[in-house]
């Protein structure tokens, strides 16, 4: 349906009601929908980005002789958990808000981030109060000074 540059001039002179025009829409296409398909995009690549860093951190750990092993675990296991915490959002992004409160199912990625955001900060404190437990002074590059 192909309509002239006079009948549209027409229709948007001729509209009675403020919002029946509002913006011109291109037919089929939802902005929520497109909104939900960047975010993933963006998660997605975020948490791609995370992993490697993650990798990197295993591998710097692990790897070449450095003087701070600890320092590149932490550094892996708080990128991994983050890059879990984004990989879990990507399943929030498609739920509704109304389907959210009735589904108890959908609270399991809601659960899944909140322990990976929180597990790398505990772990550090785990390990901070052990270390002074035992008398050492905790480094900054994460490592326990006996």
């Amino acid at each position: 349906m192909c309509m002239s540059r006079s009948s549209i001039l027409h229709k948007m002179l001729s509209a009675k009601v403020a919002g029946e025009l509002g913006v011109m829409r291109l037919q089929g296409i939802d902005e929520i929908k497109i909104l939900k398909i960047f975010a993933r995009v963006v998660l997605i690549l975020f948490g791609l980005y995370l992993l490697n860093g993650a990798v990197f951190g295993f591998w710097a750990a692990s790897g070449p002789p450095t003087d701070t092993p600890e320092y590149f675990e932490h550094i892996g296991v708080t990128r991994l958990s983050f890059a879990i915490a984004c990989f879990s959002a990507i399943a929030l992004v498609g739920i509704r808000l109304s389907d959210f409160k009735r589904q108890k199912l959908y609270w399991a990625p809601v659960a899944i981030i909140v322990v990976c955001v929180v597990y790398p900060k505990a772990r550090e404190q785990i390990h901070i109060d052990s270390c002074l437990d035992q008398g050492g002074s905790w480094q900054v590059n994460f490592k326990c000074q006996k």
